[in-house]
């Protein structure tokens, strides 16, 4: 090769990498997005009754009420009707959730019947769901060990349910009053556990 090749070679500037870094903001951003689109998470639900009616229930500590949505509302028969609420539902991304009314329900979760106050709402992807307000009320452990809900001397088993994150997301409720806006923490009681911590687990349920 004669000498002047070589020495334009030694000289010349190496190919620059357009690509963004792998450390850079903009990958790390697109790498949370695509994460935040794709994973799967394991939700926890139980079969139980509402009103006489089966419906597989969203167990979800994270959320602060119960919720009911319209056409599981709707199934019951002869249902009382819906008592206006001043409270505004959030969901954790901030959407609000459009609440219809209040309803005194009676739940049937293996042999223990329960009476709680739930909201009826349109715009959530579950029928029904059990939230913090349930589970501090009733007393209720979610043994994560056996896969099972306790509700005094009724022990009820995990479902093995799939379903993203994102859907998770759409349920978590935050919970507001009208007046101040201002959210309302609750509190564990009654031998309540409730986890809100987003670490992945493996039970030996699973």
């Amino acid at each position: 090769m004669p000498s002047g090749k070589r020495e334009t070679e030694r000289k010349g500037n190496p190919p620059v990498n357009t690509s963004p870094s792998p450390n850079s903001d903009e990958h790390a951003n697109n790498t949370v997005v695509e994460t935040a689109n794709t994973i799967n998470a394991n939700l926890l639900t139980v079969v139980g009754t509402v009103e006489n009616r089966q419906e597989l229930m969203l167990v979800n500590s994270g959320s602060a009420v119960t919720l009911l949505r319209r056409d599981a509302y709707d199934s019951i028969d002869n249902p009382s009707p819906l008592n206006p609420s001043r409270r505004l539902l959030l969901a954790v991304n901030g959407t609000a959730i459009n609440v219809l009314g209040v309803y005194e329900v009676r739940f049937r979760l293996g042999a223990a019947e329960l009476g709680h106050l739930v909201h009826v709402v349109s715009n959530v992807s579950q029928r029904c769901l059990l939230s913090a307000d349930f589970l501090s009320r009733h007393g209720c452990v979610l043994n994560f060990a056996l896969g099972t809900l306790i509700c005094g001397e009724a022990v009820v088993r995990f479902n093995q349910t799939l379903g993203t994150a994102r859907f998770v997301s759409r349920l978590g409720g935050i919970v507001t009053d009208d007046a101040d806006h201002q959210p309302q923490a609750t509190t564990k009681k009654d031998g309540a556990v409730m986890s809100t911590s987003p670490r992945r687990t493996n039970p030996c349920w699973k």
